[in-house]
C-alpha cells in the first residue's frame, strides 16, 4: 500500500492523507483536473479525492 498527501494547490500545505490499497506506486501523475495516476505493473488506475 502507498501513501501520498494531498495539498493545497495555493499553500502547498497538506489537506488529506490518501493511501492507495493494492499499489506500491511511489509517484502519482497528477492530471490536472482534480485526478491523477498511479501505477502498479501494467495496471494504471485513476484517482480523485471523495471530497
Amino acid at each position: 500500500m502507498s501513501r501520498h498527501l494531498l495539498l493545497d494547490s495555493r499553500t502547498l500545505r497538506p489537506v488529506a492523507e490518501v493511501r492507495y490499497p493494492g499499489t506500491s506506486c511511489l509517484d502519482p501523475i497528477a492530471l490536472g483536473d482534480g485526478t491523477w495516476l498511479t501505477t502498479d505493473g501494467d495496471l494504471v488506475r485513476r484517482w480523485r479525492s471523495a471530497g
